[in-house]
This record gives structure tokens, C-alpha cells and sequence, in this order.
């Protein structure tokens, strides 16, 4: 019977390509049948129990991946649809990913936030597992709820990110209302935030990556040309998440003048 129940929402994830959520059904399913054999030939309790008891569990494991799947995942959707400017969530996840990471002099949006309240992004990352004493009084008030390991703060800390990109939208991405999206964001640190890197940062969205990402409906243009034997014009390129999205050519791509008169012999 429980079988028959999970089965519709299992085809109904494998329609939206879940996979993360499905791994979990399917354990689900196969312990289910290791219960039924069990039973079937009357294995005492005590070995049934346990069994059950992973059945009670996963679910809320899959709450968790469910809950947790931003953090770990990237960017949820993938990259983009070609020729299909993000919109919405869509965007702001986007936006969250490609400012990850810093972009040469402009700092990685994260960082920029973890700096304000005196904290090393890199560091919280590498001991997310950690207890974190002294946790600013201010971060906590900002998440409403209690901060104890490094990695509770760089959740916290991504949610911020996100809502700062939140309202940036609302604004339009107008660069003038950088300073009011700051100060709705951190109302006592306002001041601190305008003169700190999340400014610069924010500008760089602005003007750099939407724009960029404006410009995502030539693609199919660009693409019919190239097919057509005209001339393309060169835009952003390379990993974008690895902190290249000011990139107008991927320099992983060119090779050094040494390399070229190797090939040219």
C-alpha cells in the first residue's frame, strides 16, 4: 500500500528531473520490499523495527536535501535556456551564483557580507561543521533564530545575499537604489555597508552581469550567424561561477605566445 503511494510522487519528480529528491523514494521502495520479505517469513520484530524505523526517518531527510538543495546546488535550473533571459527566482538565483565568488577586484558578494560583520567567508566554508563562539549579535538578530556552527552563518549569510538581490530587483537594478536595498537590509549597519564592498559589488550587478545577461536573447541570433558563415561578435565567456563573469573572453582558452610558436612549428 505505502508502495503504491510513493509511486505517483516518484513519476511525478522523475517529470521535473529531481533526482536528488528520487534517491531517496527509491530507498524508500527497496527497504519497503526487504520489510515485506521479512514478514513474509515471520522474522522476529526486533529485526523489523529497526527497518522501520529508516522508513520513519528518510522522509525527513528528504526534507532536509529539500530545504538545503540552494546551498548545495549552484544554480537549481542549470545554467539558462538559451536565448531566454532569467527572470524572477530564476535570477536571482543566477545572480547569487556568479557573485559567489569574486571577479577579479570586485569581491564576492558573500565575502563582502561575512567582512561587515568582521568574519572570513573562506574560512566559515571550510568548517561549516564547527562551533562558532562569539557569533555577531547583529547577524543573529538578522536571522531570528540561533547561530551555533560556522555553517549555520554562511546560510545565514546567503540568505542575506538573496534578499539583498530580492529588492535590487524590485529596484530594477537601478544603481541609485543600491543605498536604500543596503539599508533595508541591515538597518543598524547601514553607514558600515555603503562604504564596504557589498556597494561596489551590487554596482557591478548592475552594470555588469544583468546587462550581460540581457544580452542572453542573441544567442540564437549569433548562433544563426556564426551557421551562416558571418561574423560574431565576442561577449562574456568561460565558467561564470567560478568567478569569470567579467570576463569578455575566456582566458583559460588562450594560449600563451610561448605555446603558440610551439604550434606554429
Amino acid at each position: 500500500m505505502i508502495i503504491i503511494m510513493v509511486m505517483p510522487r516518484v513519476m511525478n519528480l522523475l517529470r521535473k528531473k529531481e533526482v536528488v529528491t528520487i534517491t531517496p523514494l527509491m530507498i524508500i521502495i527497496m527497504v519497503m520490499f526487504r520489510v515485506m520479505k521479512l514478514l513474509k517469513k515471520k522474522i522476529a520484530t526486533t529485526t523489523v523495527i529497526p527497518l522501520m524505523i529508516i522508513i520513519t526517518v528518510i522522509p525527513h531527510v528528504m526534507k532536509m536535501l529539500k530545504k538545503n538543495k540552494v546551498a548545495v546546488i549552484q544554480i537549481r535550473d542549470g545554467l539558462h535556456i538559451m536565448g531566454k533571459v532569467p527572470e524572477g527566482e530564476t535570477m536571482i538565483d543566477m545572480l547569487q551564483a556568479l557573485t559567489r565568488l569574486s571577479n577579479l577586484e570586485i569581491a564576492s558578494l558573500r565575502g563582502a557580507i561575512a567582512a561587515l560583520f568582521d568574519l572570513d567567508a573562506s574560512e566559515l566554508l571550510e568548517n561549516q561543521g564547527l562551533r562558532v563562539r562569539d557569533v555577531p549579535p547583529m547577524l543573529v538578530h538578522l536571522a531570528d533564530r540561533p547561530l551555533v556552527t560556522a555553517g549555520d552563518i554562511i546560510e545565514t549569510i546567503d540568505e542575506l545575499v538573496k534578499h539583498l538581490l530580492a529588492l535590487l530587483q524590485q529596484e530594477k537594478f537601478e544603481v541609485s537604489s543600491i543605498a536604500k536595498v543596503i539599508g533595508a537590509t541591515f538597518p543598524h549597519l547601514e553607514a558600515d555597508a555603503e562604504t564596504s564592498d557589498i556597494t561596489t559589488t551590487l554596482k557591478f550587478v548592475c552594470t555588469g552581469i544583468v546587462p550581460n545577461l540581457a544580452d542572453t536573447t542573441q544567442e540564437i541570433t549569433n548562433l544563426i550567424l556564426a551557421l551562416d558563415g558571418g561574423f560574431v561578435p565576442a561577449g562574456p565567456s568561460g565558467s561564470p561561477t567560478r568567478g569569470m563573469a567579467h570576463l569578455e573572453i575566456s582566458m583559460l582558452a588562450i594560449h600563451s605566445h610561448c605555446l603558440l610558436w610551439q604550434h606554429g612549428k
